[in-house]
C-alpha cells in the first residue's frame, strides 16, 4: 500500500514578538527574529520532524518570508535524513497579516477594537483586512493541494499562529 502524502503545518518557534510586544517600535514585523529559547525549540522540533519524515523520499517546504520563519526552517533542515529530496520555497502568500503601523502606544486600542469587531472582520487602519489575508491563504491552499497531487510529496509549511489557524 502506497503511503499517503502529508501536509504538516508548523508555527515558527518563539520570537521576540512573543516576549516583547514593544518590538514593533524598533523592527518591522518581517524582521523579528527568534529568541535564544526559540532557536532551541526549532532544533528540538527538527529532530521530531526528522523522525516523522524518515520514510519520505521528497518533501517540499514552504515558509513565510518572515525572519523568524526562515530562521526556524534553517534550524530544522540540517536534521533531516540525507535520503530526502528537499525543495524549499519562500512563499509570500503565507506571510503574517499586515497589521500596518502598530506601536506599543496604539497596540492596545487596535487590539481592543479588533476583538470587539471580530478578528476575521477587522481591517487594520494602515494594514490588511482579514478577508484579504484569507484570500491569500486560500490561494496557497489550492496551490499546495495541486502540487501534492502532481508530486505525491509531503509538504511542510512554516507560517504564523493566527494564519495557520485560519
Amino acid at each position: 500500500m502506497e503511503k499517503m502524502p502529508r501536509i504538516i503545518i508548523c508555527r515558527h518557534a518563539e520570537s521576540l514578538e512573543d516576549v516583547d510586544n514593544t518590538i514593533y517600535d524598533v523592527l518591522s514585523d518581517l524582521d523579528i527574529p527568534l529568541t535564544e529559547k526559540g532557536r532551541g525549540q526549532a532544533q528540538r522540533f527538527g529532530a521530531m520532524l526528522a523522525a516523522l519524515l524518515r520514510k519520505s523520499t521528497g518533501v517540499r517546504f514552504y515558509t513565510s518570508p518572515g525572519v523568524r520563519n526562515v530562521q526556524t526552517l534553517k534550524l530544522v533542515l540540517p536534521q533531516l535524513p540525507d535520503n530526502i529530496d528537499i525543495h524549499v520555497e519562500v512563499e509570500p502568500l503565507i506571510v503574517k497579516q499586515d497589521w500596518g503601523h502598530i506601536t506599543a502606544e496604539n497596540r492596545q486600542g487596535i487590539e481592543s477594537e479588533r476583538y470587539k469587531m471580530g478578528v476575521l472582520r477587522y481591517t487594520f487602519p494602515t494594514g490588511e483586512s482579514a478577508a484579504a489575508m484569507m484570500e491569500r491563504l486560500a490561494q496557497f491552499k489550492e496551490r499546495i493541494f495541486r502540487i501534492q497531487r502532481e508530486t505525491s510529496c509531503d509538504i511542510v509549511v512554516f507560517s504564523h499562529g493566527f494564519e495557520f489557524r485560519v
